[in-house]
Order: C-alpha cells, then structure tokens, then sequence
C-alpha cells in the first residue's frame, strides 16, 4: 500500500501511554475481563461474556488469531511512530474502534456516556447500538464527529428508516447495518442464568444485584434500563418497565434483503457500512449496493457456532473487495497484537466490544474507557516498532503477511 504524505511518522510522544498505575495491576485486557466478571452481576456478565450454542465460535475467533505468527523485520528506524490512520475522510487516532455492543449502558451504567466521551477525546470511532440504553441524540453530542450509528432492521421498515433520518439529524458520521442478526440465536449461558430484558426483578437476581455494589450504586444514579432509541415506537403512555415489554414483543429484528439494503443506501447521505458477513460474494453484493465500508465479522461468536474466525475470513473479503471499498474486522479483537495482525491480513481497522464494557466495568466506566483505548494503542505501537512500521499503512504492506501465508500453505 503506498504511503501518503498524512501517514507520515509523527513525533514518538503523539502516543499516549495507559496510566502506569493501572498497567501495573491490569496488563493485558484479560485481566480486565477478570475483574469485570468479579463486579457485574451474574447474568450480565453471562450474557456479555457468552456465544451462541456451544461456544466453539466464540473460542475459535481467539485460537484463529492466536494461531496467526508475523516475521518480526528489524534494522529499521521506529522511532518515530503514529497510530493515526485516515478513514471516511477523518483522521483517526489509531486503527480501532468500540463495536457496537446491545445493552450497554445497562451492562454498565455509564459506559456509552463515557466510552462517547473517550472515544471523542482519542479520534477512535464509537458505534452505538440500536438497542443503547440511552437514545442516540443523547449519545451523539459527547461522542461528535467519532459516532457511528449501527442499525439493525427492526419492528418495521417504516420504524427502521426513521432510525436512518433520526441518526443522519443527530450528526452521526457513519451508519453501520448489521446483517447476521436476521434471528437471534440460542445462547445457553444466558438460558441458565435466567437472562432476559427487561430484567425480572427476581429474588436471585436482587442477591446478584447485592453482591455487585458499584453496579448497583450506578444503576440507581443512571435509572432503569431502557432501549433509549427505540422508546419513541412504543406506545403513548407506557414508561418503564411495560414500554420495555411492548418493545420486546413488537419491535424486534428481522431480517431484510439487498434490495432493503439498497433503499437505506438512498436514505442515507454518508458512508454506509455493512456489518457481518465473511463470504466473499456478500461482500461484492454489499459493494453493488453502494456500500463503503465492510465490516467482517461473526457477531462475536453469537449467532451461528459453526462459523469461521473473522480473522480468517478476512484475506478472502480484502482480495475479492479491498481495492473498491474499505474493509475491516471485529470478533475476537483483545489485543494491540490482534489489531496489528488484522492490518497484516488487509483490514483497515479493527473493532472490540467485550473489552471495552469490561474495562468500564472493572475500572469504573470514564477510567476504564480511556484506558482501554490507551492500552490497545500501545500495544500496537509496540507490534508496529517490532515489525518494523511507522505507520499502519507500513504495517498492512509488511513482508511478513507473506510469511503466514506460507505457513498456512
């Protein structure tokens, strides 16, 4: 790929370092995770931390990536290193974002107010989710010209395309539609938990509420969970917990076609997103609609078990559309190393969602936001320096791409 003038190296203080403080107690995103797991209740962490069936996708978009090696190149001045990328016309801070994550401001109360914040400070793209907690000309104001809006089809078309207008007058940069939810999936922690939403105020889940008194603190400063965007669907006059239950019943996803995708295209004036798909030809029909961007991904390992890692999807997706539109990768994502392998194999950005909830939670959610993001881009820093990039755009040129794929022959 070749360098332009804007990917030219910076001065090597332009990355900005995770608080040491905290790196000394949480290193690596899995002790976050850990933590986390220790501070929400049961079944909250069941759901967020949970995949579809038996889990196999969930554990294979991490083996997939552990399994990828790069052929470290030394002997090169680095420096001198920037994270920043140019994507949709922006500048950004690094190569990742926050994934849309359902819920989150319930998982954790605080966590969309404050990954909008971070995400705005650190020029990291935040794609808030249709089902958000709090409504999306709430979140768009703190987040500024870093917020994506990512859109599934839901209740209606009618309902679904005054999400589009409702998201193009808030400001929201960019519109991500998520095609691998056309219906949700079994996932069996969340069956033995008990997990539903709304929540049903059981005597077990007070106990797990008890056992949690940062979440608990939060969630009675933050008020009771809603679907923020979605509450103008329901019915006047239902609030609360009946408005939930209507919209749980009556404005759920369903499935929409290309043809659905293309008249969205129309509706929406800015970079259109499609969101899920690893096969190739899906990723040439997204392009035939009007897409700009493709994010590949397998949910996260929610919906169908039996799919591949999104990272090994990736290379297909990048050689079949790579040079008409900009692709890139979320599912599975914990690590700068992880970021810096998605950029070996062709993707242009890389997305995380459980560990950014999971660093709000561990941390508390303003701490645990922007040290997330500091920690992701250091770790990528250091992958660059170790092969031998400036930039990200060095480092989806690097030789040792070559080298995996030799391995992998």
């Amino acid at each position: 790929m070749a360098q332009d003038q804007s990917n030219q190296p910076a001065e090597p203080d332009a990355i900005a370092d995770p608080d040491p403080r905290l790196l000394r107690r949480f290193p690596a995103m899995e002790d976050l995770e850990r933590r986390a797991q220790a501070r929400m209740p049961r079944r909250l962490a069941g759901y967020l931390f949970g995949g579809a069936d038996s889990g196999l996708n969930l554990a294979e978009n991490r083996a997939a990536f552990a399994r990828l090696r790069l052929v470290p190149r030394y002997g090169h001045d680095v420096m001198r290193r920037s994270t920043e990328i140019d994507m949709f016309g922006q500048r950004w801070g690094a190569p990742i974002g926050v994934a849309p994550v359902g819920m989150l401001g319930s998982l954790w109360p605080g966590a969309e107010h404050a990954l909008a914040r971070a995400c705005a400070q650190a020029r990291t793209p935040f794609c808030l989710s249709t089902f958000s907690a709090n409504d999306m000309e709430t979140i768009a104001p703190l987040v500024r010209n870093c917020g994506w809006f990512q859109l599934y089809a839901v209740g209606t078309l009618d309902i679904t395309h005054d999400l589009v207008r409702r998201a193009q007058s808030a400001g929201y940069s960019a519109l991500v539609l998520t095609l691998d939810a056309p219906v949700h999936s079994k996932r069996p922690r969340d069956v033995r938990n008990g997990f539903q939403f709304p929540p049903r105020i059981s005597a077990s889940f007070l106990a797990e509420i008890a056992a949690c008194p940062a979440w608990a603190l939060g969630a009675a400063r933050n008020g009771y969970p809603a679907h923020g965007s979605l509450m103008p669907y329901a019915p006047a006059g239902l609030k609360g917990p009946a408005a939930l239950d209507y919209l749980h019943h009556n404005v759920g996803i369903f499935s929409i076609t290309w043809d659905d995708v293309a008249a969205i295209r129309k509706l929406w004036h800015g970079p259109l997103i499609i969101k899920g798909l690893q096969h190739a030809d899906d990723a040439a029909l997204a392009v035939a609609k009007g897409a700009d961007g493709i994010i590949v991904s397998n949910h996260g390992g929610r919906q169908l078990d039996a799919a591949p890692a999104a990272i090994d999807s990736l290379p297909e997706i990048v050689a079949r559309v790579g040079r008409q539109t900009t692709v890139m990768l979320d599912s599975g994502v914990r690590s700068g190393l992880d970021i810096a392998k998605t950029l070996v194999r062709g993707g242009q950005c890389a997305f995380a969602g459980r560990g950014f909830v999971a660093a709000c939670a561990a941390l508390g959610a303003e701490r645990g936001a922007a040290y997330a993001i500091a920690l992701l881009r250091q770790e990528l820093s250091v992958a660059m320096a170790q092969l031998g990039a400036c930039s990200p755009a060095e480092l989806q040129a690097n030789p040792g791409y070559e080298a995996v794929r030799r391995q992998e022959q």
